[in-house]
């Protein structure tokens, strides 16, 4: 059996990355089904957007919601925070609501599933795993002004959802044992990491929906230099937005 010094470091990470590809792939089916037309026939159908994406996500929440549970009974039979579970499943919540809106957000801007998967996962664990560490390595080898600190903090916790889900597995592994669900939740410990996270959230979720407006697709479209489409026509839903090849 490993050491529990061994499985504390190896914990973060390996759950960063687990959540992260399994996230990510979301973006997969999203990409297929307009590069296929598919959702392009099913709005023809009388279908509503609404109904369509709030299909697809339900799917991604069970399978997530999967992943979860199995990763639960982990936790619980091998006796890693248990005591603080409760804000460990919160976390995994978060971690959910904070990146699969902005995953279908951007999903809008590939045609390649394989590219967009890949470019995803970069964003949610190469990115946020080389923040946590060069916050770490200059926080303690640098003297920085505390201000200074805790703006460039906020900003990786806001944009980087993989790096405050991190941030905080690792705050509940070191300070669980002696800190009760209350203090972990304070703003200093884990508070922020869960505010930004749903902030974010909120945040991506509202891009997605103004993204189903014409005027604002019509808008994004003269904002990049990307070359449009022959027809230039504008299709039911982002057909018009420029496509990273």
């Amino acid at each position: 059996m490993l050491p529990s010094q061994v499985i504390d470091v190896l914990l973060t990470p390996l759950l960063i990355l687990i959540f992260a590809m399994v996230t990510s792939t979301f973006v997969m089916f999203l990409i297929e089904e307009r590069t296929c037309q598919f959702a392009h026939q099913q709005f023809l159908t009388g279908i509503s957007p609404i109904t369509f994406y709030s299909a697809s996500f339900i799917y991604d929440a069970i399978l997530y919601s999967v992943i979860c549970i199995i990763f639960l009974f982990i936790f619980i039979a091998f006796q890693w925070m248990t005591n603080h579970l409760k804000i460990v499943i919160l976390f995994w919540f978060l971690y959910f609501v904070s990146s699969v809106p902005f995953i279908y957000a951007v999903s809008f801007l590939f045609a390649s599933p394989s590219k967009a998967n890949v470019l995803l996962i970069i964003w949610q664990v190469i990115v946020s795993g080389a923040a946590l560490l060069a916050v770490f390595l200059i926080f303690m080898l640098f003297a920085i002004d505390a201000k200074v600190k805790s703006v460039l903090t906020n900003i990786f916790l806001f944009f980087l959802p993989s790096y405050a889900f991190g941030s905080a597995i690792i705050l509940i592994n070191t300070y669980g044992m002696i800190l009760d669900d209350e203090k972990l939740m304070e703003w200093d410990q884990c508070g922020k990491n869960a505010i930004l996270m749903a902030a974010f959230g909120v945040c991506s979720f509202t891009l997605f929906v103004l993204l189903q407006f014409k005027f604002v697709r019509r808008f994004m479209s003269q904002l990049w230099t990307i070359r449009r489409s022959a027809n230039n026509n504008v299709q039911p839903v982002m057909g018009d937005l420029p496509i990273c090849q």
